[in-house]
């Protein structure tokens, strides 16, 4: 039966329309933000043709969780841009119409742009927006694709607008609802619904929209809504229709008999969607470790597909006997219900509010603070930044001494573990700043000191540990899982003895799948057991496997996995029980599992707790095991006790049997940041809780030095750093992604900055500058230079007079050039104090942008110098043009460990060892704590230098850089010109072709271009070209500095600045505060207005009490300096 509009004569005028609701214009502005954030993710993860380029006027990039999620989004839809699918596969398209439906106003600004966009416009045949008896408001009308603009709400318009266009009767319908009907009143959306599967005999209705998998005092849910509601634009599905029951009730009701629902995480594990490698190539877009946060977001999505016909337009999902909820004798027992009974709970809940930001934490790691009733969590993810403070509870009724925590020279970091040895140790291992910047650094605590012991074999973060006891008696750890970078998960299990350090230890039987984050926990002498976790390609495990350490005539054999069925858990709890990112205690004999999330997702209220009751033995092989049962734990609690969010939170046993909770947190998508605040105590309620639990003032511990080694050196005088990163620029867009934006030193490949390289010698620069040019420079009697102490004298000498010492291999020169003409008023330019040479070097076009803001540029000419310590404020580029060059490069954070005293740029410390001959080795001494990386630098190279890194550099000759380049790989001096591999195996490769070339050229004496199109010419190779058979010193060494700004131009101090080196603006301007507030203080003859003849009241300050009052200030300073 034909709809009354349609009775309508051709070209009529129709007023149909209703009403726009108020709040319309705050749903477009939904979709603007979506189309950024969409725009971000093409950008990174998909292949081209891209078209919401097209779209978005100011891209953005968005966080790596944001992007993911987005990505999941876009995925689970095939994200429905036509114009992706009319380029991408038009033989698919064919017979195919795209019809676009948003309010009018949004959908005429989306016609402009398709009609200004050739690449789109093209894509349409014929265009017929404009022909006779179309309605005005279908905007857009072709073979392809139509844009209708209408009010959904509006069902007997949308219907006639849509009929103009399609013969909805004969076609296969596909509706697809991304994020809108949401925002509809409930029944208007209910009504679309409906009226859509009665379009044609075949609709599937494809609804991707929030949900609420859990009880609505969620937090992630609670942070989800208010966003909405904040914005004007409220979730009112998710009230009305919260998970599946519900939504496959809304559409059956709609017409729609066979419906298909999931959440957006089981989508993710879904093997019909996604393969494992398809997941796994997802991590090598972008460093990502936002796998909580991740999980919730897209359990708060649901994806339904819903089909008029009776038979079903999805393949049923493939489910293992472990997936499955039924019934299954070896992995569950019979029971169909949770065994938790309200009235017979044995557990309770108490709160202590913390009104600090101290608790405010996610990802750090619990621990018992040594002889004290307390428990401390350090490090995590704060408010503002990661972490390197400690927040420590304790029952308030306690006045022992403040408790010892972990000193600040441990530095930052999250997703570290603090462990508990037998011997009442603490062991903290690993651990990372980014998921790019992993650490291998391991502490131990005894008493009230904590001493660096030996570093893991390999960074690891989201790693367990678990104490055991060496068969001498001693103490030891056992190291499983966790990722060694954000690609890779780790798949050796370590063992560390307090003697010897980290070994591998060898395992027998089946073993479990590599994971990190999982349950690793000890349940006896050296046997326990292993659950949860995630996989490499971001699936939660499943399963429960015991292990033990095998020991045997006082040796250990090796770990032992067994993988257990003897698992008693109802359909409830066991889709709940295997976790990722959960803590556990032990209480009341029973193992509580908190918290984290499952392969279903977000874990409902009922089940956040699980306890696990049984015999805890350890079995041999041969023994029958007794079964673990797995039940739910709903503690009870007052009302006023909010729910904690258990994700990223840290739980510990005390010694008197309480579970304490403190920490956790996420970034809830792009809704906002929601951080547990307070304490969380779980105890029996036979034994009762008498004490409220407080957070209390503590102090740092002593940090006694490395055994049995220098600060930061390893034998034969090795530093015990890393190698700087290389990066291969083909592009301005690389140079910013790939070097700026990471705030690391790198080494550039893929750089031609010009015949510098193979011209530059001592012969050819006497050539080509004038014999009467004068240059100042610095000369030493020895080979290292402190500008602290002056140790060199300054020497204006005619340029060619210098170049003829600096054969003299007995010299110590450093030439910095200044400008030729009022170089007090003006900085160094290469292209105008040196014309005669200036041609031969040219700034890289993939480098245009550090043009575009240049301040200097200095021509660098030196023979045998160790350079003092220094940082530079600007960001530089250093183009090594002749000569072998070491440079070791401390981060920003390691300045106060270097001896730069206040307001200067140059350090007190020479940190290579003195008395070093030409042709030895420096050693370098760094302090302890300090994180230097080593740069070699041969002609060719170019190294990024971030601003404030502080650096120093020795010359090499150039025949010790050939034959370092063959040496032992383990070593950062042994390799000039290496380094480790930025993003994939080709990097290493592109070390080995490098080095052939040089090693082939340097007969043939050629200027040899490695595999990225970089000219590197060796020294020798420079002096074979251009030499005329002199030969020259091997410790020469000659570069350009390129100095630039790449912060806001406010940042920089007002007034001249020649050199680059002046301090920030905010820096100079917080140092005269400084001077301000400290003479307060040392005013200490200021009278006090007593009474006269007062013989109590001082008349001035005493000075303990005015240093107390300083150093209170400098710690708050501190603390300030550590939140951001």
């Amino acid at each position: 039966m034909a709809s009354p509009v349609n009775d309508a004569p051709m070209g009529a005028i129709i007023d149909d329309e209703i009403q726009i609701e108020k709040n319309a214009g705050l749903v477009m502005a939904t979709n603007n933000s979506s189309i950024v954030s969409k725009r971000s993710v093409e950008k990174l993860y998909l292949p081209e043709p891209h078209f919401f380029r097209y779209f978005v006027k100011k891209p953005v990039r968005r966080a790596p969780t944001i992007n993911r999620g987005y990505w999941l989004r876009m995925r689970a839809v095939d994200d429905p841009v036509p114009f992706q699918w009319l380029a991408r596969d038009p033989s698919m398209c064919a017979n195919t119409k795209f019809v676009d439906v948003d309010y009018e106003l949004l959908m005429e600004t989306k016609r402009k742009i398709i009609r200004d966009t050739p690449k789109m416009f093209n894509l349409l045949h014929p265009y017929n927006a404009d022909a006779t008896g179309i309605d005005k408001s279908v905007l857009i009308d072709s073979e392809e694709y139509a844009a209708i603009g209408c009010d959904l709400r509006n069902i007997p318009r949308l219907e006639r607008l849509l009929r103009e266009v399609v013969d909805v009767e004969n076609c296969l319908i596909l509706c697809v609802a991304e994020v809108s009907i949401t925002y509809m009143q409930t029944e208007a959306a209910d009504n679309l619904i409906g009226w859509s599967s009665t379009l044609s005999p075949d609709v599937t209705f494809c609804l991707l929209e929030q949900c609420s998998p859990d009880q609505m005092d969620n937090p992630f849910t609670m942070t989800m809504m208010k966003h909405f509601a904040k914005l004007g634009t409220p979730l009112r599905s998710v009230m009305e229709y919260p998970g599946q029951h519900a939504q496959n009730q809304r559409f059956r009701a709609a017409g729609f008999t066979n419906i298909d629902y999931q959440n957006l995480w089981e989508l993710w594990a879904d093997a019909r969607f996604l393969s494992p490698s398809q997941r796994v190539a997802l991590d090598h877009v972008e460093p990502f470790d936002e796998w909580e946060e991740f999980a919730l977001f897209a359990s708060h999505y649901c994806l339904v597909v819903a089909h008029n016909r009776d038979a079903p337009i999805l393949t049923e999902r493939p489910r293992s006997r472990r997936d499955s909820t039924a019934s299954v004798s070896s992995d569950i027992s019979a029971r169909t219900s949770s065994p938790h009974k309200p009235g017979n709970e044995w557990f309770g809940f108490r709160y202590s509010k913390e009104p600090g930001d101290l608790c405010q934490r996610h990802h750090g790691s619990a621990y018992t603070i040594p002889d004290q009733e307390a428990v401390g969590v350090h490090g995590g993810v704060g408010t503002r930044s990661r972490l390197s403070t400690t927040a420590v509870t304790r029952p308030r009724n306690l006045t022992d001494a403040p408790p010892v925590v972990p000193p600040p020279e441990i530095g930052a970091r999250c997703c570290h573990t603090i462990t508990p040895l037998d011997s009442g140790q603490n062991l903290l291992v690993g651990g990372r700043a980014s998921p790019t910047q992993v650490f291998k650094d391991c502490w131990l605590q005894t008493g009230h000191s904590w001493r660096r012991v030996h570093d893991l074999p390999q960074p690891r973060y989201r790693h367990r540990m678990s104490g055991v006891v060496l068969p001498d008696g001693t103490s030891g750890a056992i190291c499983f899982g966790g990722k060694t970078d954000h690609c890779t998960v780790a798949t050796e299990i370590l063992l560390w003895e307090p003697n010897s350090g980290w070994r591998v230890l060898r395992t027998s039987g089946p073993d479990p799948v590599p994971r990190f984050a999982p349950i690793f926990m000890k349940l006896g002498f050296n046997h326990g057991l292993l659950f949860g976790g995630m996989r490499q390609d971001g699936i939660v495990c499943q399963g429960l496997w015991r292990w033990r350490l095998h020991v045997r005539n006082g040796v250990i054999v090796n770990l032992t996995f067994r993988p257990t069925s003897a698992v008693d858990a109802s359909t409830g709890t066991w889709p709940w029980f295997a976790r990722f990112g959960a803590s556990y205690s032990m209480q009341r004999d029973e193992v509580l599992v908190i918290g984290g999330v499952a392969k279903a997702g977000c874990i409902p209220k009922p089940y956040e707790i699980l306890s696990l009751v049984g015999c805890f033995s350890n079995y041999k092989d041969h023994e029958r095991e007794l079964p673990l049962r797995v039940a739910s734990v709903t503690p009870a609690r007052s009302p006023d006790c909010p729910r904690p969010l258990l994700v990223g939170h840290s739980t510990h046993r005390t010694k008197s049997g309480l579970s304490i909770t403190l920490g956790g947190g996420c970034t809830c998508f792009s809704f906002g940041n929601y951080f547990n605040t307070g304490i969380w105590i779980l105890y029996d309620r036979e034994a009762g809780l008498t004490n409220d639990w407080i957070i209390v003032p503590t102090v740092p511990a002593l940090v006694l030095p490395e055994k049995d080694s220098k600060p930061a050196e390893l034998t034969n005088g090795h530093c015990r750093s890393r190698l700087v990163e290389r990066a291969n620029i083909e592009s301005a867009e690389d140079f910013d992604s790939k070097v700026v934006r990471w705030m690391e030193p790198r080494l550039l490949d893929g750089l031609d900055f010009g015949s510098c390289i193979s011209r530059w010698s001592l012969p050819y620069l006497k050539d080509k500058i004038s014999a009467v040019r004068n240059v100042v420079v610095h000369d030493s009697p020895a080979r290292t230079m402190n500008f602290q102490r002056k140790d060199f004298t300054y020497r204006n000498l005619p340029f060619h007079h210098f170049l003829n010492k600096l054969n003299d291999k007995s010299s110590h020169l450093y030439l910095r050039s200044l400008a030729a003409e009022s170089p007090s008023s003006y900085p160094a330019d290469l292209s105008k104090d040196w014309p005669e040479i200036a041609s031969d070097f040219h700034i890289p076009p993939q480098l245009r942008d550090i043009a575009a803001n240049m301040h200097s540029s200095p021509l660098r000419i030196s023979n045998d110098i160790s350079m003092w310590l220094h940082y530079d404020v600007m960001a530089n580029v250093l183009f090594q043009v002749a000569g072998v060059k070491r440079l070791v490069l401390f981060p920003a954070t390691d300045l106060p460990k270097l001896g730069f005293p206040p307001g200067s740029t140059t350090s007190e410390l020479d940190l290579f060892s003195q008395g070093a001959t030409p042709g030895g080795q420096s050693r370098l001494e760094a302090p302890l704590g300090t994180a230097p990386i080593v740069a070699i630098l041969r002609p060719g190279d170019a190294l990024y230098i971030p601003p404030l890194w502080a650096h120093t550099g020795v010359s090499l000759p150039n025949e010790e850089g050939s034959k370092h380049e063959h040496s032992d790989s383990h070593s950062v001096w042994a390799q000039p010109g290496a380094s480790l591999p930025l993003n994939n195996g080709d990097d290493h490769q592109h070390s080995k072709t490098r080095s052939a070339s040089h090693s082939d050229s340097s007969h043939k004496g050629a200027v040899s271009s490695d595999s990225h199109g970089s000219t590197n010419t060796s020294y020798a190779q420079a002096t074979q070209i251009q030499g005329a058979g002199e030969v020259e010193n091997p410790y020469l060494n000659i570069a350009v500095n390129v100095f630039f700004r790449n912060l806001p131009e406010s940042s920089y101090a007002a007034g001249r600045d020649v050199y680059g080196n002046r301090d920030l603006a905010c820096y100079e301007d917080g140092r005269k505060m400084v001077e301000r507030l400290v003479s307060k203080f040392k005013d200490s003859k200021q009278q006090a207005e007593v009474s006269k003849g007062s013989s109590v009241l001082l008349d001035w300050i005493p000075k303990d009490v005015r240093k107390a009052y300083l150093l209170r200030l400098a710690r708050e300073l501190e603390q300030e300096a550590e939140k951001l």
